[in-house]
Formats: structure tokens, sequence, C-alpha cells
């Protein structure tokens, strides 16, 4: 029979194996909820702040998803402690890359936008951007609601995008955005939460 010390080591490496695997990511599915209220807030006020400065409406982004981050680190970590994990797992670290490195496309292209005066533009790109990421995230945590609400949320983007080319229908991007990424998200993470 083996000893309690062999028994807890052998514990201790089935724990440093699961943290270290490509797979495991331990969500705090409020994560999404927040980001749906943030995605409101964006919706809402995004393009009347654009409207009055460019400046404005970048630093409103950036403040609002500064925010978000602060947030998201602070769950993550307390997800993370459940489990005896002191830092990010290669998975959370691989997406939590990717969804900066979309925010900061998705940054960049608004200030584009805005300038040129395309802002009903901007609402199909994060609406893409977010739900690309959120494809990666849905996929990692094995969740089709999110799986499946990501890739009709990036298709109609894709649609609409086609249609505001030939028709003006800026109110549908921003409606559009608000439903599917605001309200959407929060149904999420009550959803997955259970």
């Amino acid at each position: 029979m083996d000893s309690i010390e062999d028994v807890f080591k052998q514990l201790d490496d089935i724990h440093s194996s699961l943290v270290e695997s490509e797979r495991f990511m331990p969500y705090n599915y409020n994560v999404v909820i927040m980001w749906g209220v943030s995605s409101i807030i964006m919706v809402l006020f995004t393009q009347t702040i654009f409207e009055m400065s460019i400046l404005y409406g970048v630093i409103f982004l950036i403040f609002i998803l500064g925010i978000g981050w602060i947030a998201e680190y602070i769950m993550t970590k307390r997800e993370n402690q459940k489990y005896d994990i002191d830092r990010y797992t290669k998975i959370q670290k691989f997406t939590e890359s990717i969804f900066t490195f979309s925010v900061i496309f998705g940054i960049l292209i608004s200030l584009l936008l805005a300038k040129n005066m395309l802002i009903s533009y901007i609402y199909l790109v994060w609406v893409f951007l977010l739900s690309l990421s959120s494809y990666l995230a849905g996929f990692v945590v094995n969740s089709k609601l999110f799986l499946r609400h990501s890739q009709y949320s990036m298709s109609i983007s894709f649609i609409l995008f086609i249609l505001t080319l030939f028709f003006d229908i800026a109110i549908f991007n921003q409606i559009f955005a608000l439903l599917s990424i605001g309200v959407g998200y929060i149904f999420i993470g009550i959803k997955l939460k259970k």
C-alpha cells in the first residue's frame, strides 16, 4: 500500500499536469455577463461620443475595455484559486492574447471608421471581433451555446455589412450589436452559470 506521502505526490502530479494541459481553462461565467453589460454601455454611447470627438471616442473605448480587463483579471484569478492555480494556465494566456489583439485591432479600426464618418460600421466590426474571440472561448470551454451564438453573430454581421453597403440600415447595426453582444452575452453568462 502506498504511503500517504506517495498519494499526495500523485495528486500533486495530477494537479500539475491538469494545470499545464493545453485544454484546461477554469472559466468564470460572470465574466461573460460583465462583458455583456460593458457592451451595452459601449453600444449606447459610442456613436454620440465619437461624433463629439474621435479622441473622446477612443478614450471612452479604452476606459470601458480597461475596466472590463481589470474585472476579468480579478474574476479569473478568483476562479483559478478554486483550483489552487496561482497563475494563468497556458490556454488562458492564449485566449487572453487573442482577445487582446482583437480589441487593439477593434480600437484601431474604430478610429479609422470614425475618422471617415463611417460610425455605423464600428458596431459590425466589434460584433465580428468579439464573436470571433467568443468562438475561441466557446471551443476551449466546450460550450455549444457559446459556439452557436458566435457563429450566428459573425454570419449576421457579414450580412449586415454587405447590406449596409447598399442600404441605409445603420440603426439595425446598432440594434444588432446591442442584442447580439450585449443582451446575448448576459443571457449566455446566466445560462452557463447554472
